[in-house]
């Protein structure tokens, strides 16, 4: 705006040319338009002119605020408002148009985005981005369309922490002794994994990734790119368990990550006996109450004996 004239009777200076304003300094034709124009007349004379350029705004600062988002600060320069341009991995090359204005998500080409096309408040929040991303913003103060030589800053995005997933409540399994039986399964799965995905039974009980082989006492899941996709794990009771009830808890584990469990219950039977006694006098076939019927068999005789248990 034009300031500093003087005239012997009130009225207003105006540049002849108003798109020269704001775009360069030197000699400019200027008119006096008088608020009494039936006693007055217009005057039009040329004065040097400097306009100076758009101050940049001052302190200007980014800094992660989560995963997904970053946090700017700027100092208003002389009331202006300011432009944010964004750039993920490289630094922002884009320089507004003087005489232009530009909106809040405006694509400006080479993957550079406008953040705020005019802004006028000393901090911003950029939302909505990806993790562990560097992103680099160049930040304008902004007059009526007309920008600043702008300053750069950058900022990356926090690194999600590793996570370990579990589903589904595996059935209750039931086994006679000396054979496994029959497994059950659940889920597993890991995002931004630093090392392997460790699957652990409890006493009593083995894991596999397959119903039908490999069972043992854990099982270990490589992640691809921090990621362990949804895997079935298959779980069952040891042949060698202990007879009566088990159970625990089957757990999952990584470095950095929560450890999940997941509980597992069952029971052993034991098997049924059968006993043979052998004598020169005949056989006895029964069970363990057969004690009484063998004494009375084998009492009074020097016949030698022969016992043999069946499972």
């Amino acid at each position: 705006l034009l300031s500093g004239g003087t005239a012997s009777t009130a009225g207003t200076f105006t540049f002849n040319d108003t798109t020269s304003e704001q775009t360069a300094s030197g000699n400019k034709a200027v008119t006096f338009t008088p608020t009494d124009t039936t006693n007055f007349n217009t005057a039009s004379t040329n004065v040097n002119v400097t306009v100076a350029a758009v101050p940049d705004p001052t302190n200007v600062g980014a800094a992660s605020s989560g995963t997904t988002s970053i946090a700017l600060t700027h100092n208003l320069t002389s009331s202006k408002n300011v432009m944010i341009v964004r750039r993920a991995g490289s630094a922002v090359t884009f320089t507004p148009a003087d005489d232009t204005t530009y909106s809040d998500g405006q694509d400006v080409g080479s993957g550079q985005t406008v953040v705020r096309g005019s802004l006028a408040a000393n901090t911003s929040s950029d939302t909505g981005l990806s993790p562990t991303t560097t992103y680099h913003y160049k930040i304008f103060s902004e007059n009526w369309g007309w920008y600043s030589a702008g300053v750069a800053t950058s900022a990356t995005t926090s690194t999600p922490p590793p996570t370990i997933s579990v589903s589904g409540s595996p059935a209750a399994m039931s086994t006679t002794y000396g054979s496994p039986s029959s497994p059950t399964s659940f889920t597993v799965s890991g995002s931004n994994l630093s090392a392997n995905l460790s699957v652990s039974a409890p006493s009593g009980f083995e894991v596999s990734t397959n119903s039908g082989s490999g069972y043992g006492a854990s099982v270990s899941l490589t992640p691809s790119s921090g990621t362990v996709g949804s895997t079935t794990i298959h779980v069952r009771l040891k042949s060698n368990a202990s007879p009566g009830s088990n159970s625990g808890n089957v757990t999952a584990a990584s470095t950095g990550a929560t450890s999940q469990t997941v509980a597992v219950s069952g029971t052993v039977n034991i098997a049924s006996m059968s006993m043979t006694v052998a004598s020169s006098a005949g056989t006895l076939n029964g069970d363990y109450g057969a004690t009484k019927l063998f004494a009375d068999e084998v009492a009074g005789t020097s016949n030698s004996i022969t016992i043999t248990f069946t499972p």
